[in-house]
């Protein structure tokens, strides 16, 4: 039960009460403990932009690791098609001259 001339100015979660100042005094603690806490957490990203923050940052890593393992196998086919066609032209020329 709040007193008569008294208001709830905020709730202490970790307790599990409600805070009561006098009428005209509770709105400058309400003001005074949300100004802290918005200066707590002024330039801090929040917890759902710090787990987008990871997740972006590990598909980035995911993507880079793909990237360059395709460049690495389409080297490897690249030189495999140039081999190829390598060995046809020879296998071309010792024709031709064979005749």
């Amino acid at each position: 039960m709040i007193p008569s001339g008294y208001a709830i100015a905020y709730r202490d979660f970790s307790l599990d009460t409600k805070i009561a100042y006098p009428i005209p005094l509770h709105f400058v603690v309400r003001w005074a403990r949300d100004f802290r806490f918005w200066l707590m957490t002024v330039g801090r990203p929040s917890y759902r932009e710090r787990i987008e923050g990871v997740a972006f940052r590990a598909g980035r890593e995911i993507a880079y690791e793909q990237y360059a393992m395709g460049v690495r196998d389409g080297r490897r086919l690249e030189t495999r098609d140039t081999l190829a066609r390598l060995e046809t032209y020879v296998a071309k020329r010792k024709e031709e001259r064979g005749n």
